[in-house]
């Protein structure tokens, strides 16, 4: 038994001094830079014999919403009037919700009926769609895909004198 203790312990101060230089020296890095894990595929060291394994994902950006127009106006009722001017530029989103609100909502109100056009860059007007508001204080529309350029109106066709609010918020999305 008296051999073998000897022998371990020849081994074991081997091994504790090779693995003192090689942490010294800097050959411990060497050593764990070419060491590849088969799960991960990570290689610690970069030059021309050992090059980085580099992939490269295709990430989606997350979509995102921005208000555009946000207005509140008062006007005549029975009137027409520009909800979004023609100055409003969409070209950047891939859709586009219209938020619509009326102070002047009653039974007996037939409500509004609006007009979506688009125009190009080159300009002319283009109709869109229409839509009518009915007795809803609130309504809203989304365009998808979104016109280059659009321009929304809308005719009171209340029966009463005197003026009402509408606001209108027009949000677009990217993605």
């Amino acid at each position: 038994m008296s051999g073998f203790r000897r022998w371990g312990l020849s081994v074991l101060t081997m091994v504790s001094v090779a693995t003192a230089v090689l942490l010294i020296t800097g050959w411990g890095s060497a050593v764990a830079s070419s060491v590849r894990s088969a799960a991960t595929n990570v290689i610690v060291k970069n030059s021309a014999n050992n090059p980085a394994n580099v992939r490269v994902a295709n990430l989606q950006a997350a979509s995102t919403q921005v208000v555009l127009q946000p207005a509140a106006q008062t006007v005549l009722a029975g009137q027409s009037y520009n909800v979004v001017t023609t100055s409003t530029d969409l070209s950047a989103y891939r859709s586009v919700t219209l938020y619509l609100s009326l102070s002047l909502v009653s039974p007996s109100n037939p409500g509004e009926s609006c007009s979506i056009f688009a125009s190009g860059p080159a300009g002319g007007n283009f109709f869109v769609t229409s839509f009518t508001t009915g007795t809803k204080a609130y309504y809203s529309t989304t365009l998808d895909p979104a016109p280059p350029r659009v321009r929304i109106s809308c005719t009171d066709h209340s029966n009463v004198s005197g003026s009402f609010q509408y606001s209108v918020m027009l949000t677009g999305r990217t993605g």
